[in-house]
Parts: structure tokens; C-alpha cells; sequence
């Protein structure tokens, strides 16, 4: 049997994501240790793999490496498994979907999750807007129900982080589960799979309880004097090059990215990712932080999805839980949500800063570039490209957001491209009459 090519595609549903799409496809959302779109990779390892993305995101991907595919026109041979870059697979789905031996439209409860075309079903691909496909032009087509989850919004990914982290785990353990860690300094404190993948550090009066759930420190991984690591509740996933340092203490299921730095004393439990290159402190719960970004004092986090390049002040902290204990609301895209859930917290676009002692209430959307001076519980929706300071709600110019872009990325080994500038200034010029509101009013 032949092998389908694949195509990680986003639909209109990215919009549910608010503004951590603005800046990023659906698929390069985190959820566990990887993105949505790396966990299809790992699954499809043996495929041709593509992606699609909307069009003012092409320039940009293309500029990171990725091959970004328009298919227009669409592609003429072969079978194509187009795979929505907003779900989750199981095991039994994936095979479902490479056994399929005639076009169909896969579906979870009604949402797309994969289409599988060939020959002349190929022209069904339109890639008219955000678009692939015009999913009522699927109908003729054979359905069938597998066992997927859709996201729609990001609270979902951060309600899967625990069991993702889990089972992205055991996509890289089969391959390489590393050896079980024995010597000197571990003796009678560390017990359970503990595994290194490498040279590792192990300072004096390090405790891991890795009995119920393994522990993976990888190549480079520096555990500092007196850091807990208590898997009983879920795994603890440390990659390549990170540091804990002295006295913090990781409560499992978390996964900390490479290069990271967890501070000293710091509080990582129920379900924490980090992306590459994070600094964090203080106390972390269920949240996941997309990459280089900073929380690195006290405060707390929970219940939350961060972007990247974010910097948290010392003392900030988010509410995630209505002194009511009801249902949090969450503005989307301009619409009111009903989360249904009772923790809720914080959802932060790329490139926003808030002040110390920043005070944010549960179901608080920061769009990208906001930045947070003033630290009275803001309004939970700020448009791009909000400063929020003492004397109320003005426009953060473009000019000076840039300038502070560029001063701050170096910092991390990046540089602002040409190609994230231009999407910068379109995210700018987009949000404009959300501005104006906000501002209208602050009066």
C-alpha cells in the first residue's frame, strides 16, 4: 500500500486561539512537550510531510525553514491526507487514517479532524482565504468517527497538558529512554526510573521520587543543591541544557524545554510546560509557556497559556478562580466565551510585558505587544498593541515596540526578521479600531 502524503493544514478555527495565532500557525501551539504539529511529525515520520498556513503567515514560516504549501493549484497525483493542525490523535485514529483505502472525511463529534482525497477529489482542495477547504463541498464524501480531540480554544490544550506531557514522553522513550541514573550523590535519596540521556549534574541533597512516573534528564540537564523532583502525580521531563536551581521544587506531570533555567526556590506543578529557553520562578500550576519568554521572580501563574518572547515582572500574579465559583468568561476574537470551566486564568499574546505587582483577573486576553505598566486588574481584553499605564489606556506606538523587539531578542541568540516585523506592523494595523475603543472608553 502506498503511503499518503501528509499535509498539516489550519483551518478557520485558529481564530478560537485569540492572539497566540496571531503570530504562529494553530500547529506550532504547545501542548505537553511538543506542538501540535510535532506530535503528527513523530507519528508520521515515514510520510512526506507539508504544511499550510494562511498567507500572511507565509512569509514569515518560510523565513523559520518550513516548506509552507498554497496548493494552487492543488496537487494532481498521488493520495493526500490532509491532517487539521488543531487535533490531537490517538493511537487507533492514526491508524485509521493510514488504512483508509478510499477518499474520506474524517470527524470527532462533528469537527473536522482529517480528509483523505485522491485523483479528482483533489480539485475539492480551494485554499480560498483561511481556507483549504470549503468543508461543505466534503459532504459526498465518506465519514467516519475516529478517536481525535479538536481544540477550539486555549484553555483546551492547557485542560490535555498533564496526559500530553505523558504521552510525548513515550514518543521519544521508545527511541531513546536514556540509562538509568546510579552513582554516589544518589544514593538513598533518588529512587524509581530516573533516567539521563547523557552527562548530567547532580548536586548534593537532590531528592527525586520517581517511583510512580519515570524522570527524563537530558544532556546538559544541571540539577542545583536541594531540588525536589516528586513524580508521584505524572512524569518530569527536564531537556537538553536546562538548569534547576537550589531548593526549587518540580511536582509532576512538567516538562521543562531546553535551555531553560527554573530559579531557585521556584514551583512547578499540575501539568507545567515550558517551551525553549524559559526563565521562571515563583509559582507555576497547569500553564503552559510557549518559549523564550520570563516569569522570573514571585508571583503566580496558573490555569494559563503564555506566548512567546513575554516577560512577567516580579509580584505579577493572575486570578484563576471566580470568588463566585462559576463558570469564567473569556473574550475571543471580540465574542464572549463560556469557558464552563471554574479555573481559568490567563492568556498572553507574544512580545507583551507587564510591571511589577501586576495584578491580572481569571480570563484575561492580552493580545500581542500589550504592555502592562499599571497594576490594578486591566480590562481581560486588550487589543495589540495596548499600553496599559497610571494615567489609563493609550496606543503602544510601533515604533518604540520594535525598537524594545530588537533590543530583547538578541538576548536569547534571535533576531527580529524582516518577514516578523511585516506581520508585527499587520497584527499593529489590524487592531486599530480595537484600539481606538479601548482608549474611547478609558476617557
Amino acid at each position: 500500500m502506498n503511503q499518503p502524503n501528509i499535509c498539516i493544514y489550519e483551518d478557520a478555527g485558529y481564530k478560537g486561539f485569540g492572539p497566540l495565532t496571531d503570530t504562529r500557525p494553530v500547529w506550532e501551539l504547545r501542548c505537553g512537550a511538543f506542538t501540535l504539529a510535532e506530535k503528527i511529525v513523530k507519528r508520521f515520520a515515514f510520510h512526506k510531510i507539508v504544511f499550510h498556513a494562511r498567507k500572511d503567515l507565509k512569509p514569515f514560516m518560510v523565513e523559520e525553514g518550513l516548506t509552507i504549501e498554497e496548493f494552487n493549484p492543488p496537487p494532481d497525483s498521488g493520495t493526500w491526507l490532509f491532517i487539521n493542525g488543531r487535533v490531537l490523535l490517538s493511537g487507533s485514529a492514526i491508524s485509521e487514517l493510514i488504512a483508509a483505502e478510499e477518499d474520506t472525511l474524517f470527524i470527532s463529534k462533528d469537527k473536522p479532524v482529517a480528509v483523505r482525497l485522491s485523483g479528482e477529489n483533489l480539485r475539492l482542495v480551494i485554499n480560498a482565504g483561511d481556507e483549504l477547504f470549503d468543508y461543505n463541498s466534503l459532504s459526498g464524501l465518506k465519514r467516519v468517527e475516529v478517536d481525535a480531540r479538536v481544540m477550539e480554544y486555549p484553555w483546551h490544550l492547557v485542560s490535555c497538558n498533564s496526559e500530553q506531557i505523558a504521552d510525548d514522553l513515550t514518543l521519544v522513550s521508545a527511541d531513546d529512554a536514556g540509562e538509568k541514573l546510579q552513582n554516589d550523590v544518589m544514593k538513598n535519596t533518588c529512587v524509581g526510573d530516573v533516567r539521563g540521556t547523557g552527562n548530567v549534574v547532580i548536586r548534593p541533597g537532590v531528592v527525586i521520587d520517581a517511583e510512580e512516573h519515570p524522570v527524563r534528564l537530558e544532556t546538559g540537564v544541571r540539577l542545583g543543591p536541594g531540588v525536589i523532583i516528586d513524580a508521584s502525580a505524572g512524569p518530569v521531563w527536564i531537556a537538553e541544557g536546562s538548569i534547576v536551581e537550589a531548593g526549587a521544587v518540580l511536582m509532576g506531570p512538567v516538562y521543562i524545554g531546553s535551555g531553560s533555567i527554573v530559579r531557585r526556590h521556584a514551583r512547578l506543578n499540575n501539568g507545567v510546560s515550558l517551551g525553549p529557553q524559559c526563565r521562571v520562578g515563583g509559582e507555576i500550576a497547569h500553564t503552559i509557556i510557549q518559549g523564550h519568554s520570563n516569569k522570573q521572580h514571585s508571583g503566580y501563574l496558573g490555569s494559563s497559556y503564555v506566548g512567546s518572547w513575554v516577560n512577567l515582572g516580579a509580584a505579577t500574579d493572575n486570578s484563576d478562580l471566580k470568588n463566585t465559583y462559576k463558570p469564567i468568561d473569556v473574550i475571543i476574537g471580540g465574542e464572549k466565551v463560556n469557558t464552563g470551566e471554574l479555573h481559568i486564568g490567563v492568556f498572553i499574546g507574544d512580545f507583551c510585558r507587564t510591571a511589577i505587582q501586576t495584578r491580572l483577573n481569571s480570563g484575561t486576553v492580552a493580545g500581542v505587544c500589550c504592555n502592562i505598566i499599571d497594576g490594578d486588574f486591566p480590562l481581560t481584553n486588550l487589543p495589540a498593541f495596548t499600553w496599559v499605564g497610571l494615567s489609563g489606556y493609550h496606543e503602544y506606538r510601533f515604533n518604540k515596540a520594535i525598537e524594545t523587539i530588537r533590543t530583547m531578542m538578541p538576548r536569547r541568540g534571535k533576531w527580529l526578521t524582516p518577514a516578523l516585523e511585516t506581520l508585527l506592523r499587520e497584527i499593529y494595523d489590524r487592531h486599530e479600531d480595537d484600539r481606538a475603543r479601548i482608549l474611547r472608553r478609558s476617557r
